[in-house]
């Protein structure tokens, strides 16, 4: 019996010991399981590492607390430290990191420059092992930068050379290249500004003074142009002389200048600038060894109503200076009522005028040319203008059609009636007309073939 009992003994502390080594055998095949889950999250936590390491960005990760969780390759390489020695250490810690600590505190700085370099800054939020982390990404945008600053530059330089061409492009629209005073359209610009004046706030006091140099063309074509072109540089300078800072100079082309002044109330002090002008008839100008007497023609407009255009301006300062070279040139004289008179007679000539071939107001007659005891041999066609019973002079419309621009409208209009009478009357003798010396005609455009 009892050796029954001995060998069932025996036979449950072998039952034991192969459970034991059992128990054994599965808790080293758990180790070895949880040993192997280790080395997978070892190496998972290697490949993480090595993979932040190999990124061209820098990357940062703090929990809440502001330690440092990861410090990539390229970080330690910027910012002169070591992952190993920071990891688990605030970033405060650090002095070369208060650069970093500032872009966690405030996500809204987009761009930062860091030891030469620039970068575009880029934090997040996220959840780990249910703890609040941020992420730090710095893209290095230095080339990109340096990029957008060379174009930015560029573009600058480009502006500015657009710029300084655009003004050189206006001096030259606006100034005259010999005299390099201003010239036509910088005067009628000028003049424009000044009739946009309100006359109630006191500021449309002006004078106009229009200058001709008396017999420029025999200079040109005694001397050469090269010689005349000396002239207007030296009078130009002449000019510049005896006027203010502030009055305006303009050459309007050929011989003809210009000058505006402004805010002079007294007649004396306009007539005492041109009689200074015309001393220039006493000086002795050598220009290429040739002596020259020069004298000048000036007509001036006083204060004019602010109601005319800028032409009619003009034009009114014009007819006093074409007045003086009529009565003998080298003078001044003021635009008077005279003047006036014979300007508005012209202003109403030229407006019934655009008229006047609509309604057929032009007429011809014919001068006889005897030849001899042969008889009328030919004759000259004489053209006449009658509107409404007055009989106009060829002599004041034939200028104004010049002047106009309308001259070759008008020849052609008279040699069409003339060919259309000849045709139907079946003239026998030879008629003459008298061009103008303005008008511009071929004779193929005349007698096409």
């Amino acid at each position: 019996m009892f050796k029954i009992q001995e060998e069932m003994y025996i036979q449950e502390i072998q039952t034991w010991k192969n459970a034991s080594k059992i128990h054994a055998k599965k808790a080293i095949e758990q180790y070895k399981e949880v040993v192997k889950h280790l080395d997978s999250l070892e190496d998972e936590k290697n490949r993480n590492e090595a993979l932040m390491d190999n990124l061209s960005d820098i990357v940062i990760v703090v929990d809440e607390d502001f330690n440092i969780v990861l410090f990539n390759l390229l970080a330690c390489s910027v910012f002169e430290l070591s992952s190993k020695n920071i990891i688990g250490h605030k970033l405060t810690e650090y002095s070369n990191l208060q650069t970093v600590f500032t872009l966690f505190t405030n996500q809204n700085i987009e761009n930062i420059f860091y030891n030469t370099h620039y970068y575009k800054t880029d934090v997040n939020e996220i959840l780990f092992n249910n703890k609040k982390h941020f992420i730090l990404l710095l893209s290095d945008i230095t080339e990109i930068y340096n990029l957008k600053e060379l174009l930015k530059n560029e573009k600058k330089s480009l502006e500015r050379r657009v710029e300084i061409r655009t003004q050189e492009l206006s001096d030259i629209a606006m100034n005259d290249s010999l005299t390099q005073l201003p010239n036509r359209n910088a005067f009628n610009q000028k003049l424009d500004a000044l009739m946009q004046r309100d006359p109630k706030n006191g500021n449309f006091n002006f004078t106009l003074l229009f200058i001709d140099i008396d017999a420029f063309k025999a200079v040109n074509d005694t001397y050469g142009h090269m010689t005349g072109d000396e002239l207007l540089i030296v009078f130009s300078n002449y000019l510049r002389k005896y006027v203010r800072g502030n009055d305006f100079i303009a050459r309007l082309g050929g011989d003809e200048f210009v000058i505006i002044l402004e805010n002079i109330p007294k007649k004396s002090i306009v007539e005492k600038l041109a009689k200074n002008l015309l001393k220039i008839s006493s000086e002795n100008i050598i220009i290429n060894d040739i002596s020259l007497d020069i004298s000048l023609s000036i007509g001036i407009l006083m204060n004019p109503a602010s109601d005319l255009s800028a032409s009619m301006l003009l034009s009114m300062a014009d007819k006093a200076m074409y007045a003086v070279k009529y009565n003998g040139k080298n003078s001044y004289k003021f635009f008077n009522e005279v003047l006036a008179k014979e300007f508005q007679r012209k202003i109403d000539l030229v407006e019934k005028l655009h008229n006047a071939f609509k309604n057929e107001e032009f007429y011809l007659v014919y001068q006889p040319i005897c030849k001899g005891d042969k008889g009328h041999v030919s004759c000259e066609v004489l053209a006449r203008w009658n509107h409404g019973g007055e009989n106009i002079s060829p002599v004041e419309f034939i200028q104004l059609l010049e002047e106009q621009g309308m001259i070759n409208k008008f020849t052609y209009y008279i040699i069409d009636h003339i060919f259309s009478i000849c045709n139907d009357e079946k003239f026998p003798i030879c008629v003459s007309i008298n061009l103008s010396l303005y008008t511009n005609l071929m004779m193929k455009t005349l007698f096409p073939t």
